[in-house]
């Protein structure tokens, strides 16, 4: 939960409104543990949240990620997945369940 309120008070920081669907997206990526896809992340809502659209879903990751809290990772072949670490990292993908985990070790890069 502790990084759930730093990514909030950066948010703020940086002049963003936090409406509730951009907390709700925010919220559900950082107690997940995948790393889910767009249309994961719109079902996960939409029974909480009926008004929330598939275009809030996309644009509020794109402020996420363009502001530093969140990364979109590209490595399977047809969808975007979010992570809610920032952080230089490594992912390990399941070929056969696609499935992505996080690998964790020293990066030389993020140094």
């Amino acid at each position: 939960m502790k990084d759930l309120q730093e990514k909030i008070e950066r948010l703020k920081k940086k002049g963003v409104v936090l409406t509730i669907q951009r907390l709700a997206v925010l919220e559900l990526l950082e107690n997940a543990c995948t790393h889910p896809t767009v249309d994961d992340i719109y079902k996960a809502l939409k029974e909480k949240y009926p008004t929330i659209s598939q275009a809030t879903v996309y644009s509020t990751l794109e402020l996420l990620k363009d502001t530093g809290v969140i990364q979109q990772l590209c490595i399977r072949k047809d969808k975007a997945c979010f992570d809610p670490n920032p952080k230089m990292h490594h992912h390990f993908f399941c070929k056969r369940c696609e499935k992505i985990v996080d690998v964790n070790i020293e990066c030389p890069v993020s140094k």
